[in-house]
């Protein structure tokens, strides 16, 4: 079981299947509450992602960074450890630096 402590340990988690996400799309690692990964889902839309699950929140699309709109949009998820972007124009800087991210808050 992965525990998620620092970024790259999301990275890696994703790594093996992220050439087969679509763009734009949502993924929420569930955490327990020793932050360990216990399920990875993948909603088409933010407005499916339930306000109540506890996790990470990932977005997979074609920018690098997230606009200050997305980050409006992740706040709104309240138990969301963290939001991350990740963009595929920058996949080899990715594979290399092993994460683009954007922390929105650190909950313990």
């Amino acid at each position: 079981m992965i525990t998620v402590t620092k970024p790259s340990d999301i990275a890696m988690y994703l790594l093996f299947d992220i050439t087969k996400l679509k763009r734009g799309c949502y993924i929420v690692l569930r955490l327990n509450e020793r932050n360990q990964i216990i399920e990875k889902v993948i909603f088409d839309n933010l407005e499916d992602i339930p306000k109540d699950m506890f996790g990470v929140l990932v977005m997979y699309h074609s920018e690098a960074y997230p606009s200050e709109d997305q980050i409006k949009l992740a706040a709104i998820f309240e138990n969301m450890k963290d939001f991350i972007v990740m963009g595929d124009e920058n996949f080899t800087s990715f594979l290399e630096k092993r994460l683009i991210s954007h922390f929105r808050k650190n909950k313990a």
